[in-house]
């Protein structure tokens, strides 16, 4: 080497210039001057007057041990890839990604990445809350393709949350307000292993109703029906009532294919006009 790569080398020691590679937190990698040979040095400068990417320095230290920058011989046209405030905040440009901007809070932690090749933004927060705040405005969030939240818990706070999808006959809706709830679709579909309703009043209004169901068990104080048509098909029917049972209609036929078997403490039947019985045998007693 020459007197103009190496300024001193006593015992071991060594000075020489170098220009700068790569910056990461406190270390930067150099390039030596006068050769391929590239070593790691810490700062020993000021946050002020640290280097950037493309600077020369004058780096110091010893055969084998830790080397350090200890002074900016040139800057270079890349030395703006690098701002470092008073408090240690920073944000740097990294040689070996050149499209990737990072910024660093005074902690040193990764706050936000931009790669212009990607056309990607991340903030991040390793310790604490992000907020967002829009304190005169409106805050939008759009996606060409999707939207994806993931978190332990999700808590959403509003006067009103109005959700729709699709267009037309084909959409959906939520909307949520202090007034009340409000589903719309297509079609609505709920799959859950249980499914409590409580509710002051229920009211469905519907075209059709089909249940299926292979246990039902309704219990209720007053149970009134009113219908134009009353069906019922069944294997086998069983009613008991403690007290009354009394049905009134216009006429009534009931039709029989085998036994009808009549059993009472006391009968009694009154017809204000006719009373006609007729059968093959009559028995009486």
């Amino acid at each position: 080497m020459t007197s103009a790569r190496v300024l001193t080398d006593v015992a071991g020691t060594f000075a020489r210039r170098g220009r700068v590679e790569r910056i990461e937190d406190d270390e930067v990698e150099i390039r030596l001057d006068g050769s391929y040979e590239v070593r790691w040095a810490s700062l020993a400068l000021p946050s002020a007057e640290a280097p950037g990417v493309g600077d020369e320095v004058l780096l110091i230290g010893q055969e084998g041990c830790e080397a350090f920058v200890v002074a900016v011989l040139g800057r270079s046209g890349l030395g703006a890839r690098r701002l470092e405030l008073a408090s240690g905040a920073r944000a740097e440009v990294a040689s070996s990604h050149p499209e990737v901007l990072r910024i660093f809070s005074t902690e040193g932690e990764l706050v936000v990445e931009y790669d212009a090749a990607l056309g990607r933004a991340q903030v991040r927060t390793g310790r604490g809350d992000l907020e967002v705040v829009a304190e005169a405005g409106n805050l939008r969030l759009a996606a060409a393709h999707t939207l994806q939240l993931e978190a332990e818990r999700i808590d959403a706070r509003s006067r009103e949350i109005n959700l729709e999808t699709g267009d037309g006959a084909s959409r959906s809706s939520l909307a949520l307000s202090a007034s009340g709830a409000r589903l719309a679709g297509p079609l609505v579909e709920m799959v859950a292993k249980r499914l409590e309703q409580r509710a002051g009043e229920l009211r469905q209004t519907v075209q059709r109703l089909v249940t299926h169901a292979s246990d039902v068990q309704l219990v209720v104080e007053r149970l009134e029906t009113i219908a134009g048509q009353v069906r019922e098909r069944a294997k086998r029917t069983y009613r008991v009532v403690e007290e009354l049972a009394q049905l009134r209609a216009g006429r009534l036929r009931t039709f029989i294919a085998s036994t009808y078997h009549l059993k009472a403490h006391k009968t009694v039947m009154r017809s204000t006009r006719d009373f006609k019985v007729k059968a093959d045998q009559i028995h009486l007693g």
